[in-house]
């Protein structure tokens, strides 16, 4: 541009400038020109932020990267119990945006996602299986019936969790029932919240099992309500009967969940009935 001597030039207009950067200004003054002058544009790289998230949302790093650079990973992902930690959900090494980033962890067991997935671990010989969501249980009709024969306690049908097969709800809900979650326990649950079960049957029964002769390490029950269907029934909370070799491990009831019935009728916080070595560590009935 021509500008009379002693006069200002007139700035054109911010300049697109290039990829990944920012304008800044200009590198010489230019409010009172004396002679020929060049003036070129200055511009900066553009700086990101980046966050780094683990699996329940806590924040592990925070950092910021220049245009089209890479960042450094957190190192402190920790470990979480029956997960593995297999990377990010995100590519890191050309920052060209603000980057929240998460922490990718595959379950170390097969997941189940459905009633009839559950159903199915009475198959099962063996194995480790679990939940990555709550699992509503409503309207599920398995044919579990728990009777009596005689007036001989006794339990007639349901699934079993089999000797040698684990099941993890991972901290996740169980919600629905209208039965036990399984007939004979033989296998090992935990981490597994029974949540607003009401169960209203004859026979010997809880919210977990009927009989319990496997684990239940750190489960819960609810604002659940386990009544009676008839007489000579054995209700607990979490089983009906266990048996030699059953073992609660930091398992808790809660003020909402009760068991209730009529005539020669045996209840129990935990069990109605416990028939051998029964073994309860850390565990609290409110």
């Amino acid at each position: 541009a021509l500008v009379d001597e002693g006069t200002a030039a007139a700035a054109p207009a911010d300049p697109a400038g290039k990829e990944g950067h920012h304008f800044t200004g200009w590198d010489k003054t230019f409010d009172n020109i004396t002679s020929d002058l060049t003036v070129t544009a200055q511009y900066a790289i553009n700086t990101y932020t980046v966050r780094f998230y683990n699996w329940d949302g806590s924040l592990l790093l925070s950092c910021t990267a220049d245009w089209n650079t890479a960042v450094e990973t957190p190192t402190n992902v920790g470990t979480r119990e029956d997960w593995t930690f297999t990377g990010w959900d995100k590519t890191y090494d050309a920052i060209v945006a603000d980057t929240d980033i998460h922490a990718v962890w595959t379950p170390d067991f097969t997941v189940i996602s459905t009633a009839e997935e559950l159903m199915a671990l009475a198959n099962a010989t063996s194995g480790f299986y679990g939940l990555t969501a709550d699992l509503d249980l409503t309207g599920w009709d398995a044919a579990v019936t728990y009777e009596l024969t005689n007036k001989v306690y006794a339990v007639t049908g349901g699934l079993t969790l089999p000797e040698g097969v684990t099941f993890t709800g991972d901290g996740h809900r169980i919600t629905g029932l209208t039965g036990p979650l399984f007939g004979y326990v033989k296998g090992t649950i935990k981490n597994c919240i029974i949540d607003g079960a009401n169960i209203k049957i004859r026979g010997i029964f809880g919210a977990f099992a009927a009989e319990l002769s496997g684990k239940l390490d750190n489960c819960h029950v609810k604002n659940s309500t386990l009544v009676s269907g008839g007489d000579y029934s054995r209700i607990g909370l979490f089983a009906g009967d266990a048996v030699t070799g059953a073992t609660f491990t930091e398992c808790t009831t809660d003020e909402g969940s009760k068991v209730t019935g009529w005539r020669n009728l045996t209840i129990g916080g935990f069990v109605a009935r416990a028939v051998g070595e029964v073994t309860f560590t850390d565990c609290e009935s409110n």
